[in-house]
């Protein structure tokens, strides 16, 4: 079970443009007593969510960690920090049992994503302290959701506002696995003009949960809002990050039975898994110019202008679970691994036209994006400087450039027939086209030069009833799709695949209900999945492959009591199925059920919360391959702030798996020509103590 401490929002109702909206006030029993809820759900949600404000994340979650860390508390997500927060690309997170690339990832509404198969590398992009508001809404949305997999949901996250009065907080954190964290905010004010800007710059150094697993990073992040005459306004955002990481791919049984559950990499420069030879670099770049303005009583249109970028570059032994190396062109001591480079760079463009009516609005809208990706993989010798192994162009097993063009127009209409009834129906066209140009494909084949289309229309309607004050209610259904990955397209004869895109229909009904003293929502869903295509990691390489029809469905909940004197009790809930509709059988990494639980405390200065989440039984491979057993973490957090010259410092405890559980929780792929199964165990315990104190 999870335990979660929460306070409880009130309300207040606001009457605009004809429509009633839940305007929600965190607040608190007593005078004393104020702290965020660990999630809770809008009534004007459509779909289920699940909000994470900034009190919550800044409180509860380490501040190194990435966005899985706090979205883990939702219902149906699994999420994973196999080397502790923050300190490696997150190995696992899901909703509903969709994985990494069947869901979409937005910064303030905008999707990003690598364009081979539409996944994210969660520690490349935003820190905590960069975030606002962090989201997770499972289901499709409306017309006007965006993104490459609305079907799967989105974790949107919010860039943070800055402060009305000006600011510098220096802060710094530290703890287990000798992590360490510096840095400082500086919040302007309000400016001349009306404006007003946060920047922060910070960095932080770990030597990992697991085994010669180190990571470094730098984040450096600013925002910039400001009026433009009296009804448009304008907004600036950029972010570059950069990290160094080992980057360990865990362990087989043996290893673990031998080593221990931390067990990452050797120090023997005569093995594969020798950690300077497992070495990434990674910088990263997100930028918008976002212009919302009011052209008249009726007339609204809001546009954001971006570009992203990303540049990894590492190497990596071939085969992780060896004891001795088996040798490369150059001499039967040589240390084979392999060189990677991926690089991408996309801009793009969202823009919505909104027109309000007697009865409801309409709103008109497009996002374009084009992303360029040049990568390449190459065998070499590890031991001898990275040498490409033969040294000539047969070392390479790709080396290729991608070009990935999206377009998604969009029409949707809200409609109010009568007080507290919306009805939102809307057409989305959605439009990829993949260009590939390959000096050598996948596999040492090629040269390639090819480019597909794939499209289809995306009805979707939503129905949103506002049953009286406290209570509200919703039904959804949707039309998802999915063009196939790069991968599909690396293969001898592109032309001759039969591989269709994935396509969903998707179905739910919620409802959600909040008072001064408890908050509930709970929703059921179905999801006929057409022509799901999977995927598992053999050695430096991922095989996809269509596995069918699939079937989603589940029940989702949760709830939250105040029990008074700053007390709250939270607890969420789900039960999931994803299985083939041919063989019944589960899809990978789906499990079979989530659960959250806890208490926490405000007053006095003083924020504590006590925090378990359990994750049920999965099999990390289909075919009931790799079964994992249900696993669970406790956590813990508690807070003092002290007011000094009218500012607040702050001192933070968060506390990581407080009962040290250390269970296999994560199958990550068979290794080597033996096909050996590598493993993933969870984090041990750890602390981390952080203090901030503006000037």
């Amino acid at each position: 079970m999870v335990i979660v401490l929460l306070i409880l929002p009130t309300s207040s109702w606001a009457q605009q443009s004809g429509e009633v909206e839940r305007v929600q006030v965190l607040g608190s029993l007593t005078n004393d007593s104020r702290i965020a809820a660990p999630t809770s759900t809008p009534l004007s949600a459509t779909q289920p969510t699940s909000v994470f404000n900034s009190s919550y994340i800044q409180a509860n979650v380490p501040p190194q960690s990435d966005y899985a860390q706090i979205v883990a508390l939702a219902p149906s997500v699994l999420a994973i920090e196999q080397n502790g927060p923050g300190n490696a690309f997150s190995g696992d997170v899901s909703i509903r049992g969709f994985q990494d690339g069947q869901y979409n990832v937005t910064l303030d509404g905008i999707p990003f994503g690598d364009s081979n198969n539409y996944t994210h590398h969660t520690s490349a992009y935003f820190m905590n302290r960069d975030l606002g508001q962090v989201s997770v809404d499972r289901g499709p949305g409306t017309a006007s959701t965006i993104g490459d997999a609305t079907f799967g949901g989105t974790i949107g996250l919010q860039s943070k506002a800055p402060a009305e009065h000006a600011a510098l907080t220096p802060y710094a954190a530290g703890g287990s696995f000798n992590t360490t964290l510096f840095g400082g905010e500086l919040d302007t004010g309000t400016l001349p003009g009306g404006g007003s800007a946060v920047f922060d710059g910070e960095h932080t150094s770990s030597d990992g949960a697991l085994t010669f697993a180190g990571a470094a990073r730098t984040n450096v992040f600013g925002k910039y809002v400001s009026p433009l005459g009296a009804y448009t306004t304008l907004t600036v955002v950029g972010m570059y990050n950069t990290i160094d990481q080992n980057f360990a791919r865990g362990a087989s049984r043996a290893q673990i039975a031998l080593y221990g559950p931390s067990y990452g990499f050797s120090n023997d420069p005569r093995l594969q898994n020798y950690y300077k030879y497992n070495a990434n670099h990674a910088h990263s770049d997100f930028n918008y110019v976002g212009l919302q303005s009011s052209l008249s009583s009726v007339w609204s249109i809001e546009d954001k202008v971006y570009t992203y970028g990303y540049n990894l570059k590492g190497t990596r032994g071939i085969d992780v679970s060896n004891t001795t190396s088996p040798g490369t062109t150059y001499s039967k001591d040589g240390v084979p691994g392999t060189a990677q480079n991926n690089q991408y760079r996309a801009f793009g463009d969202t823009l919505q036209i909104k027109r309000l009516f007697a009865y409801g609005d309409a709103k008109v809208g497009v996002w374009v994006e084009h992303q360029a990706n040049a990568y390449s993989q190459a065998n070499i010798d590890l031991a001898r400087g990275n040498l490409l192994s033969p040294n000539s162009f047969k070392a390479f097993t790709y080396l290729d450039h991608e070009d990935l063009l999206t377009l998604q127009p969009y029409l949707e209409l809200d409609l109010h027939p009568f007080p507290g009834l919306t009805i939102t129906p809307g057409l989305k066209y959605d439009i990829f086209q993949r260009s590939l140009n390959a000096q050598v494909n996948t596999g040492g084949q090629g040269p390639l030069n090819y480019t597909r289309t794939y499209s289809a229309p995306l009805p979707a309607v939503t129905v949103h009833y506002m049953i009286d004050p406290h209570w509200s209610a919703y039904a959804q259904y949707a039309q998802g799709f999915l063009a196939p990955s790069l991968n599909y397209v690396q293969v001898p004869d592109p032309t001759a695949s039969t591989v269709s895109p994935q396509k969903t229909s998707n179905y739910q009904l919620g409802s959600s209900w909040q008072t001064a003293l408890l908050t509930m929502s709970a929703d059921i869903y179905y999801i006929d999945f057409s022509n799901m295509i999977a995927s598992r990691n053999v050695g430096v390489n991922t095989i996809y492959f269509n596995q069918g029809a699939v079937d989603y469905y589940g029940v989702e909940a949760d709830a939250t009591l105040a029990v008074g004197h700053g007390f709250s009790l939270y607890a969420n809930g789900s039960g999931n199925s994803a299985k083939n509709r041919a063989t019944h059988q589960p899809v990978a990494n789906a499990p079979e059920a989530t659960a959250a639980g806890g208490i926490l405390y405000s007053g006095h200065g003083i924020s504590a919360s006590l925090l378990d989440r359990w994750v049920g039984s999965r099999y990390g491979d289909t075919g009931l391959k790799q079964g994992l057993d249900p696993f669970n973490q406790l956590d813990a957090a508690v807070s003092y702030t002290v007011h000094q010259h009218g500012h607040p410092w702050v001192v933070r405890l968060q506390f990581n798996n407080l009962l040290d559980s250390r269970k296999i929780d994560q199958f990550d792929l068979y290794a080597g020509p033996k096909q050996t199964p590598i493993y993933y165990t969870q984090a041990g315990r750890s602390v981390f103590a952080s203090v901030e104190f503006p000037l």
